[in-house]
């Protein structure tokens, strides 16, 4: 258990953007607090980047919006089955938002459309506000709870990040982007998350995370985050001493809707 309960009010506030890169966006759910998880170390609702601990939509693995558009030949038939399984997991992130399954072949077709304009990048990374809001409008009503993520990473750990990352992803086209976060955004915190494959997993599943931390005397806030930059960066410090590396992102909210 943590020595200290979490914040139940987070620190939102107004972002200083210097010192950060935007690592994408995201149109993500809040979710309550898993059951495997003591309430004393997360509040009962939490807002995470990672699809392992809440809903992300879409969520594509590398290579798939790629398959779709190779050309008919002897190595079509691969095409199709990474075709299949896109529209069955595509169908599963629009139920796990409460919306239509059946649009999946529709999503499908939005999707690969916004990655040829450059607006996506699997597997969940829209590279503006204004292209997450684009698929808010296209296949929303999306439920109360749901929010646009922006995901920012300081400019000292995109090196780090992408050499542990093996995969074509939004995370490994960082040193290629370096564009700053949007600033009309809500600062909601901070998390830990290791990274495969574009894949971010959360510190919170990794086994003994949650009592590595307590001895650190960390906590979370309102939304399941560590209020500041140094906290996080010393939780990713205390995680990564144990061989595996992780790493301190900042997340903000931003409306479904412009102003």
């Amino acid at each position: 258990m943590l020595e200290r309960g979490p914040s139940r009010q987070a620190p939102s506030g107004r972002m200083d953007n210097e010192g950060f890169v935007s690592a994408g966006y995201l149109v993500v759910r809040r979710v309550g607090r898993p059951g495997y998880v003591d309430s004393a170390a997360f509040p009962e609702q939490i807002v995470s980047a990672s699809d392992h601990l809440a809903p992300v939509l879409p969520v594509v693995p590398a290579g798939w919006i790629e398959a779709l558009a190779a050309p008919p030949g002897p190595f079509s038939g691969f095409a199709d089955a990474a075709q299949g399984n896109l529209l069955w997991a595509l169908e599963a992130d629009l139920e796990r938002f409460g919306l239509d399954g059946t649009r999946a072949a529709e999503l499908s077709d939005w999707l690969a459309v916004a990655a040829a304009r450059g607006d996506f990048h699997p597997p969940s990374a829209f590279v503006s506000v204004a292209a997450a809001r684009r698929f808010v409008r296209s296949f929303g009503p999306f439920p109360g709870d749901t929010l646009i993520l922006g995901l920012a990473l300081r400019e000292t750990d995109i090196d780090p990040v992408t050499a542990v990352d093996d995969g074509i992803t939004s995370v490994s086209r960082l040193p290629a982007c370096g564009a700053p976060p949007e600033g009309d955004g809500y600062l909601l915190g901070f998390d830990v998350y290791g990274v495969d494959e574009g894949d971010l997993r959360p510190w919170v599943r990794r086994h003994g995370a949650v009592e590595c931390l307590a001895s650190h005397g960390l906590c979370t806030n309102g939304c399941g985050l560590f209020d500041g930059l140094d906290t996080a960066v010393e939780a990713s410090a205390a995680l990564s001493a144990c061989g595996e590396r992780w790493f301190a992102w900042r997340l903000a909210a931003y409306p479904l809707t412009a102003a």
